[in-house]
């Protein structure tokens, strides 16, 4: 029996939404964000975490990229992507979309 939530056993589409972030960056700019920490990949920005109220923002780019036959509506994305933050990173997060901004770091 998996101990991976519904919305993730199924392993491709895991994969298929998580395969391009293996290359994440971490960044942190503790002068002008104390409290995010910052995921890139390939230098593009795809979450912010702020770790005072366990939101994570996440970009337009990365949001928009979740495909409408398999997710039903933006609960069912946010979900996946806050169970794949507590399978995979061990974080409890709010995931929020945000339009895409780069922030400066």
């Amino acid at each position: 029996m998996s101990s991976l939530p519904n919305e993730l056993n199924n392993s491709a589409r895991s994969l298929k939404y998580f395969a391009g972030l293996n290359n994440m960056q971490l960044r942190l700019n503790l002068i002008k964000y104390p409290d995010s920490t910052f995921f890139y990949s390939d230098d593009e920005w795809i979450f912010e975490y702020k770790r005072n109220n366990k939101q994570l923002l996440v970009s337009s780019l990365y949001w928009t990229s979740f495909q409408p036959e398999q997710f039903e509506d933006d609960l069912e994305i946010s979900s996946f992507i806050k169970d794949v933050f507590k399978v995979f990173l061990n974080l409890d997060v709010l995931p929020v979309h945000r339009p895409y901004r780069n922030p400066q770091l």
